[in-house]
C-alpha cells in the first residue's frame, strides 16, 4: 500500500486525504476527498468501483431496487466518516462489488487539509451510521489466457 501511494504521489501528484490504518490509503487528484483508494491485499486486484450519484435519493431509490430485484447488499446504506459519503455497496451479476455513493467531502484548501488515520477496528471508523461492516475484499487481476490474450 505505501508503495502504490509512493508511485501515486510522485507520478500523478496525487495527495493523501486519509488512511485508514495500514489497510488503506485514500488519495485525491482533485477537490473530491478520494478518486483512488488504495488497499492492502495479498496480490495485485480491484476492490471495487464507485459511482457517485447525483442526489441521496439516488442511493436509496436504487437500494429499492436492488433489493426488490434480490440484489445481495454488502454493505449499507451507510455513512463513510473519511469522506461523509452516504454509500450502498452491492454485488453484480459477475460477482464484482459496486458503489453509489453521495455527498463526498471536498478539499478546496490543500494547504489547510491535514490527513487523518482511522483505525479501521474501530467502531464508526467505516460507518459513521454503525451499520454491519463487511468490506469487499479484492478480486484478482485478469490473467491472459493460455495463447498471450486476455482472458475471456
Amino acid at each position: 500500500m505505501h508503495e502504490a501511494y509512493r508511485f501515486w504521489s510522485t507520478r500523478f501528484n496525487a495527495r493523501v486525504s486519509d488512511w485508514i490504518g495500514d489497510r488503506a490509503c485514500l488519495l485525491r487528484i482533485d477537490p473530491v476527498h478520494h478518486k483512488l483508494a488504495v488497499f492492502q491485499g495479498a496480490r495485485p486486484g480491484l476492490c471495487h468501483m464507485n459511482f457517485q450519484v447525483a442526489s441521496i435519493d439516488d442511493v436509496f431509490r436504487n437500494w429499492h431496487f436492488l433489493v426488490d430485484h434480490h440484489v445481495r447488499i454488502e454493505m449499507g446504506p451507510g455513512r463513510h466518516p473519511q469522506s461523509t459519503a452516504i454509500f450502498l455497496y452491492f454485488l453484480g451479476p459477475e460477482g464484482f462489488t459496486y458503489e453509489y455513493s453521495f455527498g463526498v467531502r471536498r478539499i478546496e484548501d490543500d494547504a489547510a487539509w491535514v490527513p487523518r488515520t482511522f483505525d479501521p477496528d474501530e467502531i464508526g471508523s467505516i460507518d459513521m451510521w454503525l451499520g454491519p461492516v463487511q468490506r469487499a475484499s479484492s478480486q484478482p487481476q485478469l490473467q491472459p489466457d493460455r495463447a498471450g490474450g486476455p482472458a475471456s
